[in-house]
């Protein structure tokens, strides 16, 4: 049997919303994919440095535990995507649809995180002012 890490698990997400993303019907999938992406690459660093992660969907808090000032430098984003992923999730009142320059900005800003959280796993490099 092969052991999977949090990493492989982002990394198929990553894969799925990259193949999925120039279909704009399965927008709320490739969300979903961008926000699990991220909470496993959050988790693979916190495994690696604990030992455990915390047992939470909240990426805001997952990029707090990796690094305390990119959290503090992208709050606004990390909550809406939080939030976003929270009302497709489940049932909601408070459900809002991406256009389609929302949308492509989301996942870019998605990847882009993912990709500077990769980098801060091998090189332990912190940026505080990534999407300021």
């Amino acid at each position: 049997m092969t052991q999977r890490s949090m990493f492989d698990c982002a990394l198929t997400q990553y894969t799925v919303a990259m193949r999925n993303r120039e279909w704009y019907d399965v927008r709320f999938s490739v969300l979903v994919n961008c926000q699990q992406m991220i909470e496993m690459v959050c988790k693979g660093i916190l495994e690696e440095l604990y030992g455990e992660y915390p047992r939470t969907h909240d990426i805001r808090f997952l990029v707090q535990k990796v690094d305390k000032n990119l959290a503090i430098a992208n709050r606004a984003f990390l909550v809406e995507i939080t939030d976003w992923y929270f009302t497709q999730r489940y049932a909601s009142d408070n459900y809002y649809d991406y256009s389609i320059e929302e949308f492509n900005d989301v996942v870019d800003k998605c990847f882009a995180l993912y990709n500077l959280l990769l980098s801060y796993r091998k090189s332990g490099a912190k940026e505080s002012n990534f999407f300021r």
